[in-house]
């Protein structure tokens, strides 16, 4: 719900949102994405990154965002 307005369904980052912002969102399929760690990917939900602010107002259950680092793996394979 949160992260597909941004960075897509796909994980691309490819969207009608991302196409206005400054800063496009990281593309979670590349390689460099498949190199993070899960913990860098779930530190990235919780405090935020770069542009991107925390989510874990959103998602406040610490299991459903180790459930998006999943998704993200997931979408990865």
């Amino acid at each position: 719900i949160y992260c597909m307005v941004c960075h897509g369904g796909d994980g691309l980052g490819a969207t009608p949102v991302a196409e206005k912002m400054a800063v496009k969102p990281r593309n979670l399929i590349n390689a460099e994405a498949k190199a993070y760690t899960d913990g860098r990917i779930y530190h990235a939900i919780t405090a935020g990154r770069g542009v991107m602010g925390s989510y874990a107002g959103q998602i406040p259950d610490a299991k459903a965002r180790w459930a998006v680092v999943n998704y993200v793996r997931s979408l990865q394979k």
